[in-house]
């Protein structure tokens, strides 16, 4: 699809031409010119006229994901309203977090049991009322299925396709997940297969993006060895390994029987992307997949393996038909090594994060994007490496006590939706038209969370906070002080022979 567009206005603003190959492009050019059009305290105005803005797109995928599987959205009041929003800021891909941990509300023939309660679903119609309101403003929507792991809500419907290792469950209570995202598919058991089919067909007749997520993120080998036939697969799969490095018969990529869960998962992936592209689609994954998706193999399956495919072995998936999408930017050089193994590239930075505590706009900003040569015909992440998407996801947030849905119009443009390959603040200062987006019905709302009933107004949390953050240093400072001179007594005493402080008695042996 072509996004670019011309418009040209002229000295009094009472004539103007806006010209595009495509309704996208004169959707782009729309939002243009009413951002052109400033609020002069009393009407709204068109300055610097006479001028002609040639336009295009820097990035060809300019996303926001979603999450509406930790926490449900309504459709009318929350889901819908995004598009306009998107739609104003030019961002063009809605990913679609349809499934994790804590339920998956397809309201699938495969997973009927899949959502948190029976009416917090999203049907068939209101999915494909999503893809057609999307479609209207020139956004694309990419669903996701998480997996093999976030699986868990699955276990209430399928639970033989499930490992959902109760002990590890039980045992990690270090985050806010409270070890959901431990359990995961079983990558052994045909039900597994047959469930995945089921939804991946359901999904490709909803969903015409030649895209689909498969996840594939946090995949816990702890948690798959609590189940007896993968325990026996991974000591298999161990023996053999010893056996080939003894032998010098090596792998292509030989790796230590430490790695069976990347193996494991790359059997996993492979047979699923196989049936993925048998339906057409492209294959999105986190940057989990790098390790995954070195132990992909073009060309076709291997006998055993053949025999168990759903699409009979015809469809082919390899190392780089994978699109990776890089989150865990903290490690250095992922993006890169995603670029150097031959993988497009969906850049979806944690400092973007709409959700995610102790995340500013400030910090969005700093996040530099590098320059693009994305041809303007580009709408598929394929046609460019570096690519970008905003995220909201549901650990925190919600459709009642959170305002992020609506954060992206607060800020200039949002940091995704830049046009060029820089991020400044201060360079962006133009692009805010707050105003624009509040005569679209679209409401500017804090990036901050909305206080709940019970809690004190966020300026009098703010002003609270403050004053328990000066005590607290008051308190340390004091301390700090009280140390520092009881250790200076002590030098001091020392220096004389006589030791203010005395050594702790050794217990007898």
């Amino acid at each position: 699809m072509d996004e670019s567009y011309t418009l040209e206005l002229g000295v009094d603003g009472s004539d103007g031409t806006l010209t595009a190959i495509s309704e996208w492009g004169a959707l782009r050019g729309i939002e243009s010119f009413v951002q052109l059009a400033q609020w002069d305290g009393t009407r709204r105005v068109l300055c610097a006229l006479p001028l002609t803005v040639h336009d295009s797109p820097a990035y060809s995928h300019r996303g926001v994901l979603l999450d509406t599987a930790r926490h449900f959205y309504p459709l009318e009041t929350a889901v819908l309203p995004l598009l306009d929003g998107m739609a104003a800021l030019k961002l063009n891909v809605l990913h679609w977090h349809l499934s994790d941990a804590h339920s998956a509300p397809l309201g699938s023939t495969a997973l009927a049991s899949g959502a948190l309660h029976p009416s917090l679903m999203y049907s068939a119609s209101d999915m494909r009322a999503v893809v057609a309101a999307a479609f209207e403003r020139g956004i694309r929507v990419v669903p996701e299925l998480d997996m093999p792991a976030h699986t868990s809500a699955w276990a209430f419907g399928l639970p033989e396709a499930v490992v959902t290792c109760p002990k590890r469950v039980t045992a990690d209570v270090e985050g806010l997940e409270h070890g959901a995202n431990k359990a995961a598919l079983h990558p052994l058991r045909e039900a597994t297969y047959e469930a995945v089919s089921t939804l991946l067909h359901e999904l490709a007749a909803i969903f015409p993006d030649e895209y689909l997520h498969l996840g594939g993120d946090e995949v816990d080998g702890e948690c798959w060895l609590s189940d007896a036939d993968i325990r026996a697969w991974a000591s298999q799969f161990s023996e053999q390994e010893q056996q080939q490095q003894r032998t010098g018969n090596r792998r292509r990529r030989p790796f230590p029987p430490t790695e069976w869960t990347h193996a494991l998962q790359a059997q996993f992936t492979r047979r699923v992307g196989r049936l993925a592209a048998s339906m057409g689609k492209r294959v999105v994954m986190w940057d989990e997949a790098l390790e995954v998706a070195q132990l992909l193999e073009d060309g076709p399956l291997h006998a055993g393996e053949a025999q168990a495919s759903l699409d009979g072995g015809a469809a082919t998936f390899g190392r780089t038909d994978v699109t990776i999408d890089v989150w865990r930017d903290w490690i250095h050089g992922r993006r890169q090594r995603a670029l150097h193994d031959g993988h497009d590239v969906v850049w979806s930075s944690l400092k973007w994060y709409l959700d995610l505590p102790g995340n500013t706009w400030e910090a969005m900003y700093q996040v530099e994007l590098p320059a693009a040569t994305v041809p303007a015909t580009a709408m598929a992440a394929s046609s460019a490496t570096h690519t970008g998407a905003a995220q909201l996801l549901g650990d925190v947030a919600d459709a009642r006590h959170s305002s992020e849905l609506g954060a992206i119009d607060e800020q200039p443009a949002c940091a995704s939706s830049t046009s060029n390959g820089l991020n400044h603040g201060a360079d962006s200062i133009p692009r805010a038209h707050v105003e624009r987006l509040l005569a679209q019905a679209w409401p500017a709302r804090s990036a901050k969370p909305e206080a709940v009933e019970s809690s004190p107004s966020w300026s009098d949390s703010t002003a609270s906070t403050g004053a328990l953050t000066a005590s607290i240093l008051l308190n340390a400072l004091l301390v700090y002080a009280i140390v520092r001179l009881v250790k200076r007594v002590d030098r001091l005493s020392r220096q004389n022979g006589q030791p203010l402080t005395k050594a702790m008695p050794q217990k007898d042996e």
